[in-house]
C-alpha cells in the first residue's frame, strides 16, 4: 500500500491481499486495509515443565517474544538447588482434567514431600503467569496454553490473567512441535469462539434495530459516524457505494460518485472511537451495504 499527498508519504507491507487501483481524494482510502482488523491479536504459551515458550500471533502472522529475564524457563530454574526436587520420579493417575487427582504418586515420597513438589510445581506456574501479564502489549488478547494433560490444569489453577482461555487448550507436551502448528492449532480453537462473538453483535444489531438505535442506511450513518453516534459499525470491505459527504453540513449525496460512503463511514467511525466489525458482505446485518449500532439516538 501507497499513500502519498503534498509534503507525505508511507509505504506499507501488508499481509493481505489488496485490490491494484489508484484512489484520488482529499483523504486517504482506508477500506483496503480493513481486513487487517479482522487480525485478531492472541498469544499461545507453550508450557512443559522443562521448556517455555510465548507466541504473539494474528491469523497471517506468529513470532516469538521473550519473558522477562526473572521468569524461569523451566521448573529446575523455579526451585532452589538441594530441595529433592531433581529426585523426585512422578507417577501421574487419574482425572487429568483435576489437578488434584493428576497429581498421582511419588515413588518413596511422603505426603509432605509430595506435597512440597506441588508447591514447587504451582510457584512455577504462577512466575509464568506473572511474566506473560508483563509482555502482553493487549491484556485483553486471548491467551491459551499448549500444555500436556498433566501439566495444563496445574497452570490454569494456578495462572491469574483474565485473558487466558480455560475452556480448551492445545492436548500434547509441546516441546518439539513447532510454533506454526501451534498456531493452526490455536486458531481451530478460537475461530469457533470468534464465530459465537460475531453472532452475539448481529443479535445485538437486531435487539438495538428494534429500539430503533440501529440503521442499515449508509446515508443516516454516515453523518451519525460523524457525530460520535455511532458505537459499532458492521462493514465489508468489498462493498461500496459511491456518493459524497459534506462532514461540515453532515450531509449525504448520492448523486456524486467523488467518494466511498462505506469508506467514509468507516474513517469517521475511527476518529470519533467507534468499534469496526468488519464482516463479509452476506454478513452485515440487515443485508445492507453496511449497519451501525448506535450509542444514542440524535
Amino acid at each position: 500500500m501507497v499513500y502519498i499527498c503534498e509534503g507525505f508519504h508511507r509505504i506499507f507491507r501488508v499481509p493481505v491481499n489488496v485490490p491494484e487501483e489508484a484512489i484520488v481524494n482529499d483523504h486517504f482510502d482506508i477500506k483496503p486495509l480493513l481486513p487487517l482488523l479482522k487480525e485478531k491479536l492472541f498469544y499461545v504459551l507453550a508450557l512443559s515443565q522443562n521448556d517455555v515458550r510465548l507466541l504473539e500471533c494474528a491469523r497471517h502472522y506468529c513470532r516469538r517474544i521473550d519473558l522477562p529475564q526473572d521468569v524461569p524457563k523451566s521448573i529446575r530454574d523455579a526451585i532452589k538447588p538441594g530441595d529433592g526436587y531433581e529426585s523426585q520420579t512422578i507417577r501421574y493417575s487419574g482425572n487429568t482434567t483435576n489437578p488434584a487427582s493428576t497429581a498421582g504418586g511419588y515413588h518413596g515420597q511422603t505426603p509432605d514431600n509430595q506435597h512440597k513438589v506441588l508447591e514447587d510445581r504451582m510457584f512455577y506456574y504462577r512466575q509464568i503467569d506473572d511474566g506473560v501479564r508483563r509482555v502482553v502489549r493487549d491484556p485483553y488478547a486471548p491467551i491459551v496454553i499448549a500444555a500436556a494433560d498433566s501439566t495444563g490444569p496445574y497452570y490454569l489453577q494456578a495462572a491469574e490473567s483474565r485473558a487466558l482461555i480455560r475452556e480448551d487448550w492445545v492436548h500434547g507436551n509441546p516441546e518439539h512441535v513447532s510454533d506454526e502448528t501451534l498456531h493452526q492449532k490455536v486458531l481451530e480453537i478460537l475461530d469457533p469462539m470468534w464465530h459465537k462473538e460475531l453472532n452475539q453483535l448481529q443479535e445485538q444489531y437486531g435487539t438495538a434495530y428494534a429500539h430503533h438505535l440501529a440503521s442499515n442506511n449508509i446515508n443516516q450513518i454516515v453523518p451519525a459516524a460523524a457525530q460520535g453516534r455511532v458505537g459499532i459499525l458492521f462493514v465489508a470491505p468489498q462493498n461500496r457505494h459511491a456518493g459524497k459527504f459534506d462532514a461540515e453540513h453532515l450531509f449525504v449525496d448520492d448523486r456524486s460518485d467523488e467518494e466511498d460512503l462505506v469508506d467514509a463511514a468507516a474513517v469517521q467511525t475511527l476518529m470519533t472511537g467507534g468499534q469496526l466489525v468488519v464482516v463479509k458482505p452476506n454478513e452485515v446485518p440487515g443485508n445492507g451495504e453496511i449497519a451501525a449500532i448506535y450509542r444514542y439516538m440524535a
